[in-house]
């Protein structure tokens, strides 16, 4: 079982180191800094989060674009 520090995740997910902390912290997972270290397991639980993070903002925009689009 590998470790990787939060600072080189947050690198390869493009994010910022605050917030991708934000999101550990979100999910329950002990971390107190960028440097903490996070198992395999809790990397795939932080990608997946994020990943429907970013999904329901998507959504979010479309269907704000879509009651625009309505209006008009």
């Amino acid at each position: 079982m590998s470790k990787i520090r939060l600072y080189n995740l947050a690198k390869d997910m493009d994010l910022d180191n605050k917030e991708l902390l934000r999101i550990v912290k979100e999910l329950g997972i002990d971390a107190k800094s960028h440097a903490s270290t996070l198992t395999d397991e809790q990397v795939d639980q932080v990608q997946e989060y994020y990943l429907q993070l970013e999904y329901a903002k998507q959504n979010a925009v479309a269907d704000e674009k879509n009651v625009r689009k309505d209006k008009t």
